[in-house]
């Protein structure tokens, strides 16, 4: 997870910000998790990292489904965010972290008004 590398699932604030995150996710690679979720309260999307809500870049597909708490960047839709079931076995994730934190990821790192971003593979949420 993203905690293992001193960060957290990223927050996406801008949409500046979004389009450098989904330029940065693999080709290879479908979806990211990103820190967005309606764990607490149905329907109330909140960002893990107590960032607050103001920016949104929903896909016009996005689902009802009440199970659907956690939300994903979409590479194929061009960097347009989904909500998914948190079960969900995706297991690459968009980390954000203070750029003084030193670490190369796997796919590389981009550094953004003092924070760095990594996509990570292979963790859980």
């Amino acid at each position: 997870s993203c905690a293992i590398w001193g960060g957290d699932l990223t927050s996406i604030t801008t949409e500046r910000e979004n389009s450098y995150l989904y330029i940065i996710i693999p080709d290879t690679v479908s979806n990211c998790w990103i820190g967005l979720n309606d764990r607490d309260v149905d329907g109330t999307y909140t960002w893990i990292d107590g960032t607050e809500l103001g920016y949104t870049n929903w896909t016009t597909t996005m689902s009802d489904n009440s199970n659907s708490v956690c939300v994903q960047i979409n590479n194929a839709e061009e960097g347009y965010w989904h909500s998914v079931n948190c079960e969900n076995t995706s297991n690459t994730f968009m980390c954000k972290r203070a750029s003084s934190f030193q670490f190369q990821g796997q796919f590389g790192q981009l550094v953004n008004g003092g924070l760095n971003f990594e996509v990570l593979q292979n963790g859980t949420i």
